[in-house]
């Protein structure tokens, strides 16, 4: 048994300090090489990642209310990105996932972007949405996500798009996508 389903069975896991974000902010903040607040996040990232080499319910939990308030009250992108991998990967929540990788990808996340349009396309914890799902890959697409440029070939192709499926395909190509030349190969062949 993993230690993310240890924490899921708990029917109270042990909750972290409330103030101990707040308390290592004002203590970070004294500090006179400490200059602004993208300094104070990545020390309470790097913080929140030291607990987590060494996984108990106790450090999880820590390490996961630090990320949260990083992630909801600073916005600090890789915190975001951590609690959709978390929502993925710790607690299986695909609404919590999209969640979060929909606001990693409005901060600017090539990587948000291209997961939330995979959830989108898939309707994995939100409803199926392809047409915005297309938006997220085009914007990862054109910020050098290969497989974003797969997607949007797939996308293209299967809906009968040939012109924009082969764009795509060799943008991925490009990329070293290596599938891509496969369908790109079968694409150019059938015309």
């Amino acid at each position: 048994m993993s230690l993310f389903d240890k924490m899921k069975k708990q029917q109270t896991p042990e909750q972290p300090k409330n103030g101990e974000l707040k308390s290592d902010v004002s203590t970070i903040l004294r500090r006179t090489g400490v200059q602004n607040r993208k300094e104070m996040c990545e020390l309470e990232y790097m913080k929140a990642r030291r607990l987590l080499k060494n996984p108990t319910v106790e450090t999880v939990a820590r390490a996961k209310n630090i990320m949260n308030t990083l992630a909801t009250e600073f916005d600090y992108l890789p915190a975001v990105l951590w609690m959709a991998e978390f929502s993925v990967n710790g607690v299986k929540n695909p609404e919590q996932a999209a969640m979060w990788y929909k606001k990693a990808a409005d901060l600017g996340s090539v990587k948000g972007a291209s997961k939330i349009a995979d959830i989108l396309m898939d309707g994995r914890g939100v409803t199926r949405n392809p047409k915005l799902a297309v938006e997220y890959y085009k914007t990862a697409s054109d910020k050098g996500i290969p497989s974003a440029s797969f997607a949007l070939g797939e996308y293209y192709a299967k809906t009968g798009n040939r012109e924009e499926a082969v764009k795509a395909y060799e943008k991925a190509v490009k990329g070293g996508y290596k599938e891509a030349e496969k369908k790109l190969a079968k694409l150019k062949k059938k015309f």
